[in-house]
C-alpha cells in the first residue's frame, strides 16, 4: 500500500512531536468498509510509530458499543486523543490536509500538562460553571480552521465541563446541512451561538457565558 506521508513530512513529524512528556492513546472509531475510515486509519497507523508515547486503540463503531458510549462517539471516522481521561474533544472525519495539524497540535497538548495560555485566560476557562458544547465544523482544504478546531480541543481539555466536536464537513455532510454550514471555519456553541473563522480563545468564552 502507497503511503500517505512522504519521508520528508514524516520527518517533520516526528521532529514536531518529540516535545511530548506524557502518553497519549488515539482511541480511532471506524466503519468496516468505509474509504474515509480507511483512510484514517492509515494516516495514524503511519504516525502512531513517529513518538513510543503514542498508542493507537480501533474500535468497529457498530460492533464496540460499550467504548462508543464510553467515550460518547456519535459517527464514524472519529478520533478521540486521551491521556488519563483529560477532557473530551472528539475528531470526526478525515484528519487530513490542513487539519493534520489540528491532529498532531492535539497529540502535542494531550501529552504536555503544562498550561498552554496565558493566568487570565486560565482564569475564564476555570470559570466557566455550566455544561457547554462546542461544534467546529472544518475543510481539509481550509487554512483557518485548525486554529478555530485547535481552540475548541483545547477548550475542552482544560475544562470537564466543555465537550468539543470538530466535524470535517466532506466526511459528515448530514450534520454540516444540519447546521446550515456555508463557509468554515463555523463554530456553533450550546446549539445557539455561532461565530464564523478562526476566532481567538476570548471569542469563544464571550459565548460561553
Amino acid at each position: 500500500m502507497e503511503k500517505l506521508l512522504n519521508e520528508d513530512l514524516l520527518k517533520q513529524i516526528k521532529e514536531m512531536l518529540e516535545v511530548m512528556k506524557e502518553e497519549v492513546t488515539l482511541h480511532y472509531f471506524y466503519l468496516k468498509g468505509d474509504e474515509n475510515s480507511t483512510l484514517t486509519k492509515q494516516l495514524l497507523e503511519e504516525i502512531a510509530p513517529l513518538n513510543d508515547l503514542i498508542k493507537l486503540k480501533t474500535y468497529d463503531f457498530n460492533k464496540d458499543q460499550e467504548d462508543v458510549n464510553k467515550y460518547k462517539i456519535k459517527t464514524a471516522p472519529a478520533l478521540f486523543i486521551n491521556n488519563n481521561n483529560l477532557g473530551h474533544g472528539v475528531f470526526y472525519g478525515v484528519p487530513a490536509g490542513h487539519e493534520i495539524n489540528t491532529l498532531l497540535v492535539s497529540i502535542v497538548d494531550v501529552s504536555n500538562p503544562q498550561a498552554i495560555f496565558e493566568e487570565e485566560v486560565l482564569k475564564q476557562i476555570n470559570n466557566v460553571k455550566k455544561e457547554t458544547n462546542i461544534k467546529v465544523f472544518v475543510t481539509t482544504a481550509c487554512p483557518y480552521c485548525p486554529g478555530a478546531a485547535i481552540t475548541a480541543l483545547r477548550l475542552a481539555k482544560l475544562n470537564k465541563l466543555v465537550t468539543a466536536e470538530v466535524y470535517e464537513i466532506h466526511s459528515n455532510q448530514k450534520i454540516a446541512e444540519q447546521y446550515n454550514v456555508s463557509g468554515v471555519p463555523k463554530i456553533v456553541i450550546n446549539e445557539t451561538k455561532e461565530l464564523v473563522g478562526n476566532q481567538p480563545v476570548e471569542a469563544f468564552l464571550s459565548e460561553m457565558k
